[in-house]
């Protein structure tokens, strides 16, 4: 019995051996089978930020690149309402709700692209920007006149400043105006106190004014032409483009200078950047806005100064002083663009 006892436990530990290995072995299988599906897992939690973040931004540039988004130029802030910062537009035929939208590249640097792309804006050059050629340099004692022009505004931070330096000065200079709220007092003294009144456009939204149809540009020009005349009854006959004609393609261009003559503008570039709204300018102090604008009167005898009166060009203000005596030095006087002579 003991033999026999002997043996059925030997089979059994045999069976209990092959039964462990099997086992094993099935455990083996299982996990290998296993491991596609934890890599696969691994890979999509890894992955779905990543799915998500693209799902997102293709969504945004779809909406982007579709119908545009508009925002009234008098419901913003005025520090917000520098061109290189803000994408606005004109209200919107179907009456729709202006809302904030995230300006391009091209609408934010305006002066920097046709740089970079030449070929795909103006052939004009930086001693251009003017709508008229420049008439004989001065020469030694004599007279010429500078046109101080103040583009962007007007600001209740600035503006008031410049004109009390204006009226001590007894100088009277132009202001490319945009329509805001909140600044009545501000174009009545500027009307009143003698100052020229210039157009620059309603919106100041690149895409409106130059990619658009051109008769966008037309509404838009109408539309600041009546804010003036309607609140102020002031006809504006100048007109400068947003970010200077010279940034824009030449042929574009053309056509807009043609629906200014055929409503009675004449538009203005400048000689002369004072450098304190352009991206380039990384020095924006007192001091070199001043050199930038005493150091490159070349002796030209009429000669057109680009400067700012938005809310936060506080710079340009403290440089006016300087700049001012600077071109007396020089030999300039100074007068309102509707004056600048027709060569």
């Amino acid at each position: 019995m003991s033999d026999k006892g002997a043996k059925k436990g030997s089979r059994k530990a045999n069976k209990q051996t092959k039964a462990d290995v099997n086992a094993k072995q099935l455990s083996s299988l299982k996990r290998k089978r296993h491991i596609p599906l934890i890599v696969i897992a691994l890979l999509f939690v890894f992955m779905l930020p990543t799915l998500v973040f693209m799902v997102i931004h293709l969504t945004s540039v779809s909406a982007y690149e579709g119908d545009d988004i508009y925002i009234e130029p008098s419901d913003v802030p005025q520090a917000a309402m520098e061109p290189a910062e803000v994408l606005s537009s004109l209200d919107s035929s179907d009456g729709a709700t202006h809302e904030e939208s995230q300006p391009s590249l091209l609408d934010r640097y305006p002066e920097l692209f046709p740089e970079l792309f030449p070929e795909l804006f103006s052939e004009q050059t930086q001693t251009e920007r003017y709508s008229r050629p420049p008439d004989n340099p001065v020469e030694p004692g004599t007279a010429g006149v500078a046109y101080l022009t103040f583009d962007d505004g007007p600001s209740r931070e600035i503006t008031p400043g410049i004109l009390d330096l204006l009226a001590e000065e007894a100088i009277r200079a132009t202001f490319f105006i945009l329509p805001r709220s909140g600044v009545d007092d501000i174009y009545r003294r500027i009307i009143d106190e003698g100052h020229e009144v210039g157009n620059h456009s309603y919106s100041h939204n690149y895409r409106a004014l130059y990619r658009r149809d051109i008769d966008d540009f037309k509404d838009d020009v109408i539309k600041a032409q009546d804010f003036m005349l309607d609140n102020f009854n002031y006809t504006m006959t100048i007109f400068r483009f947003p970010g200077g004609s010279m940034s824009w393609n030449a042929d574009g261009v053309r056509a807009r200078v043609d629906v200014l003559e055929e409503l009675g503008f004449k538009y203005f570039d400048w000689h002369i950047d004072s450098g304190d709204a352009h991206p380039n300018q990384r020095d924006k102090s007192t001091q070199a806005l001043t050199a930038n604008v005493l150091n490159k009167t070349n002796g030209i005898r009429h000669v057109i100064v680009l400067m700012h009166d938005s809310g936060n060009k506080q710079t340009s203000l403290n440089a006016l002083p300087a700049i001012i005596q600077g071109l007396r030095d020089q030999g300039y006087a100074f007068d309102v663009l509707g004056n600048y002579p027709n060569n």
